[in-house]
């Protein structure tokens, strides 16, 4: 009977994660973070026990230890590094104000830099070694699969740019092209090493046919910034082949004689790309409209520039309050409930500021921006100048770099099926570099090799039984929303119970008020928000809803107040929120205390209408001309000579919103669900 080689599944497991957070959702789900934090305390514990085995008997490698054959051991620098990141990432966590998020983000760095650790001592041949061929042909051939899958989507859905799988099948709004286009910049380098290191014709045909199908797909993602990215790569590709050609005579040679081809290839490939993109899209006419190029390229189409200075207010924010909180941020996760009171127009906000550093500065502090900058620039300086001249180190410097530079002007490392590969990549760029090292050369190394494995386990541990324990929670909260869509809010609130001592809340506690609050139990309600602010004082939802209570308890000052702090915070976000501030003036006493805002009410009522009417981030089709529609009668009764003006205004938006409405409505949900 053959022995099973713990080593060997391992890397299976690692593999079949990518194919998994590929095709699913591009690994944006919690399931996806929680999987990887498995596979990550997994495969750690298995090379972190056996590395301890093997150094305690001082046995040979490979020998009675099923690993193979390696003198790979992670320089002590590197590794320091990387885990003095996740150190002070979990302080970070430790010490937010906004506690109820960001445990994923530390989960999700944590196993990623984990693996990173672990691919350098599996990946013992580098890009020579058969589990780098196996890693590549996964990515290659799942991006192209992707890609198959995505071109049904892009023709048969309404949505009008290409997404690949990146997208959620139970959420109509949810679909990322960006991400999509980043991961495409990631994916198409490892499409090119598995067609040079393919022997079959019909196979190698088959990977250039997938290389332009993915090419067309960045077309039709409509992503500047990801096309952008794509032709720096080009310019790098260039460089790296020049520098090549400097130094070796015989590539000089082989690059003279290969040139005409390999121009001639390239642009067949390219006028294909734009041929087959035009071919989509003409399909796709005869059910749905159609992205217009020019507009995009000229910023003419329906976002115009808004995008670009967004994101430069993004970064302008995220850069102000990095220096509020410089050593360690406000938390992973925290932009999203800190930005909103900064922010400039209707739901101008996000999850992240678009780059990578200014996430992590705003975050968790300058210390882990200089944490991930020394890791990366190591990783990268030291691969730079020990790489082996193959066209198989070139592609994937590229491919790492195209991450890297599109993570300047879009953050989409939190999807896994991005973020692994990428991490696993920088692993294989180290270790042409560390397998030349011993693993015992003196007994402090081996002292310090067996001290860095127990931490490697410990850690490993630590992540597992989190995970498990998160596990359950989210179980239980999934089931607590089905049986809120099914109207059984006893029950419901049953299950959430479950979870409300999870170390990654969200929002089950302002669910739990609002269930409370619709059962009209008010006691309950405001344990709830009680907990709910210990974990997160500055989310704007939070301090509506105990407003509502608070007015619905007859404590009609601490509602004012309530309701005064949700509008500073979260006015741009919510307009519900000017609605219940002005409902409050029942007096005349209280309409006195209202009108010196009159301006900043004016102000936020014509922004509002103004993004109704252009429907800016979809705000026509939300509840908001509901709620332009009260605020105008309350405007009207406290400003009664501007009554018909907002009257007017609010009519035309809310008009506007109807057409965009039934628009939407006739377009129906697509022909694959």
């Amino acid at each position: 009977m053959k022995r099973i080689s713990l080593s060997r599944s391992s890397e299976w497991v690692v593999l079949l994660l990518i194919a998994f957070s590929i095709l699913w959702r591009g690994g944006k789900g919690i399931e996806s973070t929680l999987l990887l934090a498995l596979v990550a305390g997994f495969v750690t514990l298995i090379y972190s026990a056996r590395k301890i085995l093997r150094i305690r008997h001082r046995l040979p490698d490979g020998v009675r230890t099923g690993l193979p054959k390696s003198n790979a051991q992670v320089p002590l620098s590197l590794w320091g590094v990387a885990f003095l990141f996740v150190l002070w990432t979990l302080l970070s966590w430790i010490f937010s104000d906004t506690r109820n998020y960001g445990l994923d983000e530390v989960i999700r760095d944590a196993s990623l830099l984990l693996l990173f650790l672990w691919i350098v001592r599996a990946g013992v041949d580098g890009m020579q070694g058969a589990l780098f061929d196996r890693f590549v042909r996964f990515v290659a051939y799942g991006a192209i699969s992707s890609s198959i899958v995505g071109l049904f989507v892009y023709m048969l859905q309404p949505a009008n740019r290409f997404v690949g799988t990146f997208f959620y099948i139970f959420s109509h709004a949810d679909y990322w092209p960006n991400a999509w286009a980043e991961f495409v910049l990631l994916s198409w380098p490892f499409v090119l090493i598995a067609y040079i290191r393919e022997q079959r014709t019909r196979v190698k045909r088959l990977l250039l046919c997938g290389f332009t199908l993915l090419l067309t797909s960045l077309l039709l993602s409509y992503s500047r910034g990801g096309l952008l990215v794509f032709c720096v790569q080009m310019l790098l590709g260039v460089g790296f082949l020049i520098t090549l050609a400097l130094h070796d005579v015989r590539f000089r040679r082989t690059l003279r004689m290969q040139r005409s081809r390999t121009v001639i290839c390239f642009l067949a490939i390219t006028a294909s790309a734009f041929l087959l993109a035009g071919c989509i899209n003409v399909v796709r006419s005869t059910l749905y409209t159609v992205q217009s190029a020019q507009e995009k390229i000229t910023f003419t189409a329906a976002e115009g520039t808004s995008s670009i200075q967004e994101r430069i207010q993004f970064w302008k924010q995220a850069l102000t309050l990095s220096f509020h909180h410089p050593l360690l941020g406000y938390g992973p996760y925290s932009f999203r409930f800190e930005q909103p009171w900064l922010a400039e127009g209707v739901l101008q906000t996000s999850d992240h500021p678009h780059n990578v550093l200014l996430k992590l500065a705003m975050e968790r502090g300058w210390p882990a921006v200089f944490l991930f900058v020394l890791l990366i620039a190591a990783v990268l300086w030291k691969s730079l100048l020990a790489y082996r001249r193959d066209a198989a180190s070139i592609l994937m410097m590229i491919s790492v770099l195209g991450v890297l530079l599109h993570n300047l002007i879009d953050y989409n490392l939190q999807f896994v099926a991005i973020a692994l590969p990428f991490w696993l990549s920088l692993g294989f760029l180290v270790v042409p570099e560390s397998s030349e090292q011993s693993i015992v050369t003196s007994f402090g190394k081996w002292k310090r090799a067996q001290y860095l494995s127990y931490v490697k386990i410990l850690a490993a541990i630590v992540i597992l039984c989190v995970t498990g324990f998160e596990s359950i929670s989210l179980a239980s909260t999934a089931l607590a929303r089905s049986l809120i869509a099914r109207g059984e809010l006893s029950r419901s609130l049953y299950w959430y119970g479950f979870s409300d001592h999870t170390l990654f809340g969200r929002d089950i506690y302002l669910k739990e008020a609002e269930l409370s609050l619709q059962r009209s139990k008010l006691i309950d309600a405001q344990e709830f928000l009680s907990s709910y602010r210990q974990q997160n004082s500055v989310d704007y939802r939070f301090w509506k809803l105990q407003g509502v209570l608070q007015f619905r308890q007859g404590d009609i000052v601490a509602a004012k107040d309530s309701l005064k702090r949700a509008f500073e915070i979260g006015k741009y976000m919510d307009l519900d929120i000017l609605h219940l501030v002005l409902s409050t003036a029942k007096t005349e006493q209280d309409r006195q205390q209202l009108l010196p805002g009159k301006m900043i009410y004016d102000a936020v009522f014509s922004d509002f209408s103004d993004a109704i009417l252009h429907n800016t981030h979809y705000v026509s089709l939300s509840q908001n001309p509901e709620y332009l529609m009260a605020v105008s009668r309350d405007l009207g009764k406290l400003f009664p000579s501007d009554a018909k003006r907002y009257t007017v205004i609010a009519r035309k938006a809310y008009n506007e919103a109807s057409i965009l409405r039934k628009n939407a409505a006739a377009q129906g949900t697509g022909f694959l669900w």
